[in-house]
């Protein structure tokens, strides 16, 4: 799970996919938000996967739940 807080001396930048500001807290550098790195990374697992059937719908409830949580936080997909 990610980390909850802010490392030490870290700058703000607009996340790439939903544009909320943010800070770095996974030390990934993606300059991402918690949630769309999250769900990122299960579209990922769903394409390298090839998931089908329930795995499928339960990963899509989980990205759907990650971006409605981006959007509640100030972020936006167009």
């Amino acid at each position: 799970m990610a980390e909850r807080h802010f490392r030490k001396n870290s700058t703000t930048f607009n996340c790439r996919s939903c544009g909320r500001l943010t800070r770095d807290i996974a030390g990934t550098n993606q300059q991402l938000c918690p949630q769309c790195d999250a769900w990122t990374m299960i579209e990922n697992s769903i394409l390298d996967e090839d998931l089908a059937g329930p795995d499928l719908a339960e990963a899509e409830a989980r990205i759907a739940k990650l971006k409605a949580e981006a959007v509640a936080k100030g972020g936006r997909f167009n």
